[in-house]
């Protein structure tokens, strides 16, 4: 956290010195190294354990929605499509705001790498016994360095990232017993796939 403490202060001085408190720009920026200290101390704080997690029984495919409806109105005028495909499962055990950062992080990447939310889809696969989320691009694909450090903190190849959002979706991933996977598309662009077991669809459990 040290660098982007550093970061703080140098622009908190800026922002005094050349009074541009109220600079748009420079308002973006520092929001962004907060949340990223947030991020930090979330995870030195609270790590994604199996029993630190409580665990809701969620509809994956309305959750789901939810998300990209949210992305779409707070950010852009066009949605993010959304498909179903299947006919099992529909029932997840998540934590759901966890879950849902996790989405988030992987729509953001998504958007990052494509001309923005029209060309992203986001397909919930529903089986008997599994449910696969996949957040579909059409960009460049994955970068080389990022498949093969798929887990490992703070690898990214974009000039703002801070490596933190893949490694968040795969340690949530593995607590709650799910599989994460990243791939190139053969059309063309890259997808994220979280792979959940299907769980009843009433009830609920805390890990």
């Amino acid at each position: 956290a040290t660098p982007l403490n550093t970061a703080q202060l140098r622009l908190g001085r800026l922002a005094r010195d050349r009074s541009l408190a109220d600079d748009p720009e420079l308002r973006v920026a520092r929001e962004a190294l907060q949340r990223c200290g947030e991020v930090l101390r979330q995870m030195a704080g609270a790590p994604l354990r199996p029993e630190g997690l409580s665990l809701e029984n969620t509809d994956m495919d309305a959750l789901v929605r939810e998300v990209c409806s949210g992305v779409s109105a707070a950010e852009f005028g066009e949605p993010i499509r959304v498909f179903t495909r299947g006919r099992g499962a529909t029932h997840c055990l998540v934590p759901r705001v966890a879950f849902s950062q996790g989405l988030l992080n992987l729509i953001d990447n998504a958007i990052e790498a494509s001309n923005g939310p029209g060309d992203v889809e986001v397909w919930v696969h529903r089986g008997r016994e599994r449910i696969d989320v996949a957040i579909c691009d059409r960009g460049d694909g994955w970068p080389d360095v990022v498949k093969s450090h798929l887990g490992q903190p703070f690898v990214t190849t974009r000039p703002d990232g801070v490596g933190l959002g893949l490694y968040f979706v795969h340690t949530l991933s593995e607590a709650i017993g799910a599989e994460f996977h990243v791939e190139d598309r053969e059309e063309g662009g890259a997808v994220a796939r979280i792979s959940l077991p299907a769980a009843p669809e009433s009830g609920a459990y805390a890990a």
